[in-house]
């Protein structure tokens, strides 16, 4: 919950997050901003990509093992994101 918190006071900047199914454990994230110098910024503005949407599912044990994350829109492809986006 504090972490849920804390992101929700920088929402409006670059990041804003929605629980999947009201679950603490599950969250949709939509990053509005990254790196303005980067090489994913740039296929951004190309593609009219508004946001990058990932998916944290985070475990019962939490901050003790790190969420799951998983790139769910738009697909990304060369680098380190595998097939299904995790």
């Amino acid at each position: 919950m504090k972490e849920l918190q804390d992101i929700a006071r920088l929402s409006d900047r670059f990041i804003s997050v929605e629980l999947v199914d009201e679950s603490l454990f599950d969250w949709n994230v939509k990053l509005h901003q990254v790196d303005k110098d980067s090489v994913l910024w740039q296929g951004m503005k190309e593609t009219n990509t508004e946001y990058i949407l990932l998916n944290l599912t985070f475990p019962d044990n939490f901050p003790f093992s790190p969420p799951f994350m998983r790139v769910l829109s738009p697909r990304l492809e060369n680098g380190y994101v595998l097939h299904g986006g995790a």
